[in-house]
Formats: C-alpha cells, sequence, structure tokens
C-alpha cells in the first residue's frame, strides 16, 4: 500500500509539473473533479447548443450593464478561479479569492455574509453542488469555460467592463492589494547584482607589524606561522525591501525578460513584483480596444 502511495504521488507530480508546462489549468480541473457528483452526465443533442456563462437571480438576467471602469467593480472568486482572479486584478479590477480548501458549507455561509457591493464569481461545477442551498441573492455570476482568459474576457464583456492601459497593473495579482509603487529597469538591475560588501577592519585600525606574505608569527611558537583571521564568508545578495518591510520577490524576474521591459510595479504589501509585457495588445487587445 505504502507503494501504491508513492508511486500515485510520483504520478501526480509528473502530470502537475507537464500540465503546468503546456499551460493546462490543472488546479481547474482537480476541483472539478472533486465537487463533481459523479453522475453520468446526459449527451448533449447534436442539435443542442452550449449556454454558455448562466446568470444567477436578478438583475444580472435581465438588465444590461452600462459601460463602466474597472473602478465600478469588486468580485470575489470562488474555489478553482485563481488564475482568472489575477487576470483581473492585472487589468486593476478589485478581486478577491476564496481558498480552495473552502467546504461548501463555508462557501454558502460566505454567500450569506456577501457584502452588498461585492458580485461572486462561480464554476458552474461548484454552483450545481450547492444551489440547492443557495440563499436567494441576486450577485452570484455561474461561469462554465475553464480558460482563464476565456473567463476573464466573458466577466469583462458581461458586465460591460472598459479597460485602459492606464488600469493595468494597478493592483497586485498576488495579494490584491493596490499599494504598489514603480522601479525602473535599472534601479532593479542594480539590486539584483548588489552585493553585501565584505566585512573590512575600520579605518586607522591597520595592522603595523611586520607583513610575512600576509602570515603572523605566533610568538609562543617559534618558526610557526599561522593566520589570526578566519577567511571571509562569501558575499550573501542583499535585501531588497519596501516601506513595510516586505522582502521584494526579485526571484521572480527571469534572465529571459525582454529588453523592451523598462518599468516593474512592486507591492508594498507583499513584495511581489510584476511587469507589462504588451499585456493589453496581447491578451486585452480585442475585447478593450472596442470601447
Amino acid at each position: 500500500a505504502a507503494l501504491d502511495a508513492y508511486c500515485l504521488l510520483d504520478v501526480y507530480s509528473t502530470i502537475y509539473k507537464k500540465s503546468l508546462e503546456r499551460d493546462i489549468p490543472i488546479d481547474d480541473i482537480v476541483v472539478e473533479l472533486m465537487t463533481s457528483s459523479g453522475t453520468k452526465k446526459p449527451k448533449k443533442s447534436k442539435n443542442s447548443k452550449g449556454t454558455g456563462i448562466q446568470p444567477v437571480g436578478k438583475p444580472y438576467n435581465s438588465e444590461l450593464f452600462q459601460p463602466a471602469s474597472v473602478r465600478s467593480f469588486k468580485f470575489v472568486c470562488g474555489s478553482g478561479m485563481g488564475r482568472v482572479a489575477y487576470k483581473l486584478r492585472r487589468c486593476g479590477i478589485d478581486t478577491d479569492l476564496l481558498p480552495n480548501t473552502m467546504t461548501h458549507q463555508e462557501l454558502i455561509s460566505c454567500m450569506h455574509n456577501l457584502e452588498d457591493n461585492k458580485i461572486l464569481l462561480l464554476k458552474s461545477t461548484v454552483y450545481n453542488a450547492i444551489k440547492d442551498q443557495c440563499p436567494s441573492i441576486d450577485r452570484v455570476y455561474v461561469i462554465n469555460s475553464k480558460n482563464p482568459n476565456t473567463q476573464m474576457t466573458e466577466v469583462l464583456t458581461y458586465f460591460n467592463i472598459i479597460v485602459t492601459k492606464e488600469d493595468l497593473l494597478t493592483r497586485c495579482q498576488l495579494c490584491n492589494s493596490s499599494d504598489l509603487f514603480a522601479a525602473t529597469d535599472t534601479e532593479v538591475g542594480l539590486q539584483l547584482n548588489a552585493q553585501i560588501p565584505l566585512n573590512l577592519m575600520p579605518a586607522g585600525e591597520e595592522d603595523d607589524e611586520e607583513e610575512f606574505d600576509s602570515w603572523s608569527c605566533d610568538p609562543y611558537y617559534e618558526d610557526e606561522y599561522y593566520n589570526p583571521t578566519p577567511p571571509s564568508a562569501p558575499p550573501v545578495p542583499r535585501q531588497w525591501c519596501t516601506y513595510k518591510n516586505k522582502v521584494i520577490n526579485l526571484k521572480k524576474i527571469p534572465d529571459t525578460i525582454p529588453s523592451t521591459v523598462t518599468q516593474f510595479i512592486i507591492c508594498n504589501d507583499c513584495g511581489d513584483i510584476c511587469w507589462d509585457e504588451e499585456y493589453f495588445d496581447n491578451i486585452l487587445g480585442t475585447h478593450a480596444g472596442s470601447h
């Protein structure tokens, strides 16, 4: 049994690693499998069409949203929606993220206590598992898509949210904080290369004794020499911290970062660092450009 468990863990680790390399939403798949009822799904008719995103309750069933800025909405993403939460935050939208370990009862309790100005985003698999116990609230939005980019685009389109270049990177993708500051590529480069200086003897305390090729004479042992100073430890990379004393995650920056990146955005609350690699044009161009 122990060997079987070890083999299964090894297989899972390999699948997880390969999925991340191929940009497969493995976390979403795991959550969906864990929350599914286990019953067979009825086969779709060849003539039937997918219903896509299904809003729950009013006003989202009956009213169209007027164009609004990213600051007009606050979302809460449920289990298995971490990647879309990061993408919404990257657009500058206030987005909380519920832990994947949250039970169905805890989620239902969260729905009962949902703040009036927030909209809960749930995956269809999660909602279907608790829909019979859901409270009567009109601020739950159910998403069927499994692709994070599609999920983000559907949310932006349905709620008619206008995203501009000025909105990008105004929130931390990791902790959702808006307390950020910018650093140039030169400043970041200096910090990446910075080292703690070696321990040197203070000025005015130089050794005045006769030098013997950097060795000193021990008066108690004739014709024997020793080095009284232990070798210095190798230099240690200096830590760069925010004004809230959070260590900035410089390890996140790859060696292959494009030379076109001239500015980095750093979170004062958690120390996360990010940058824009034409994200607006590559991901949001079609949707945001239409506004």
